[in-house]
């Protein structure tokens, strides 16, 4: 549950830029693990405040190209794509950040500038893996002497309000108790919680007067 702990209070919304893959690497090495449907950076996501640095940026990539002449130009506020490397052989749960050259057909190892650091990489994929797409960006770039680089990016989560049990988990911090005994009672869905007084959702363990305004006003369709 360190991961609920470390997502739950943490987290501030945040309204981001649109962004789109055409073309993201998607082979046994590489999985793309962020958000393309049309929507949903306009919808916004959970952000975890504090800004990181991209990590290894000063090393070459595996094909020997260089993170440093990747990340050349990019500028605060470009979107970059985070991608699971999972045979990176070091860190099972690594996520390596690319950005999109402009033109490129497609991506390659030549655009990744580094990773998320490996203290937060294994929160994205645990995200992943409940559902979430984990999004970034450029936040601060400093580019000083002796070509050396420095990024901080911030991480972006998205769900929609369709993934019932995942929206009210991450976005409105709804205990997993009560998500389990709403799911129990086969109530876990936008039209059955829209049909409950406010009295039946205070019935249900978990669910006490903050959680109720949380989904009042998330949903006000049901008052």
């Amino acid at each position: 549950m360190a991961f609920f702990d470390w997502l739950f209070g943490k987290n501030q919304k945040k309204d981001c830029q649109r962004l789109e893959v055409t073309a993201p690497i998607q082979n046994d090495d590489y999985e793309y693990i962020g958000p393309t449907e049309e929507g949903e950076w306009e919808q916004g996501g959970l952000l975890y405040p504090a800004w990181v640095e991209v990590a290894g940026i000063q090393h070459e990539n595996r094909n020997g190209s260089s993170r440093k002449k990747a990340a050349e130009g990019i500028k605060e506020g470009d979107p970059l794509f985070l991608f699971w490397d999972k045979k990176n052989q070091y860190d099972e749960n690594a996520v390596a950040i690319f950005r999109k050259k402009p033109g490129a057909v497609n991506f390659s190892l030549s655009h990744q500038i580094g990773f998320v650091p490996i203290s937060l990489s294994k929160h994205c994929i645990e995200a992943y893996s409940y559902g979430l797409k984990v999004g970034t960006e450029a936040k601060r770039v400093y580019y000083g002497r002796n070509n050396y680089v420095s990024i901080k990016i911030a991480l972006y989560y998205f769900v929609q309000k369709s993934d019932t049990y995942n929206y009210l988990l991450f976005s409105l911090h709804i205990r997993e108790s009560a998500l389990e005994e709403l799911e129990e009672k086969g109530m876990l869905n936008m039209e059955s919680l829209s049909a409950m007084s406010d009295k039946d959702l205070l019935k249900i363990k978990g669910i006490g007067d903050k959680a109720l305004k949380k989904i009042r006003e998330a949903f006000p369709e049901r008052i």
